[in-house]
């Protein structure tokens, strides 16, 4: 069974690193810059695959970070985001707008990826990053209580929710999803996701507001 790990993870540090280039970006890389938007580069994408580079350039880092937060690790982060990129490529001709942007389907192709990776390696340690954003959206009630005891509350209550109910709170929160992507993500309806969402962001409130009263 695949183990979790929460961190408190220092977003600075993981946007002042760079992966280092892959042979994908090489390979369909243009020295031009062309200011389009997200429709018409993907069209373009479409027509001729070598304006693949341009969305690849766009939302690389995205979705690095996105993969980085759930392994942990640099070197296996790169590789997920490389397949996911390679698909995504493979597969353009079969993307259609559902009214959300291009990179709601490139996280649905890292999320494969993600549970893909982590069934071949269930040994393997499944990473949860926390921020204090985050710990003050889920909290209601303040009580003078620190952002460490927060913090310390936060890990272990999301050590006790289902991989599931853990990833709806990090595509809410972190990644700052809206419910119709969600929907998207777990092949279910906005509402649904809606409701679902919800229902873990209650469980864990309540969780952490009775930890405070009881500190």
């Amino acid at each position: 069974m695949t183990q979790l790990q929460i961190n408190n993870l220092n977003i600075q540090s993981l946007l002042l690193w760079q992966p280092p280039s892959l042979w994908f970006a090489a390979l369909f890389r243009k020295k031009e810059r062309v200011k389009l938007n997200e429709d018409e580069l993907v069209a373009l994408a479409i027509k001729n695959p070598r304006h693949f580079s341009k969305l690849y350039d766009l939302y690389h880092h995205k979705i690095y970070c996105y993969v980085y937060r759930r392994v942990g690790d640099y070197d296996t982060a790169a590789d997920i985001t490389s397949e996911t990129f390679i698909k995504a490529f493979a597969n353009i001709n079969k993307y259609q707008f559902q009214g959300f942007g291009f990179s709601s389907w490139l996280y649905k192709i890292a999320t494969n990826e993600l549970n893909l990776f982590f069934r071949k390696h269930e040994t393997e340690t499944r990473h949860i990053s926390i921020y204090s954003k985050t710990i003050e959206l889920l909290t209601e009630i303040d009580l003078d209580t620190t952002l460490e005891e927060k913090l310390a509350n936060l890990q272990q209550i999301l050590s006790e929710l289902e991989l599931q109910e853990v990833q709806l709170l990090e595509w809410r929160f972190y990644e700052e999803l809206s419910f119709k992507e969600i929907g998207f993500l777990m092949e279910i309806t906005e509402d649904n996701a809606k409701v679902r969402t919800y229902r873990v962001i209650d469980k864990v409130r309540k969780r952490l507001n009775k930890k405070q009263f009881d500190q």
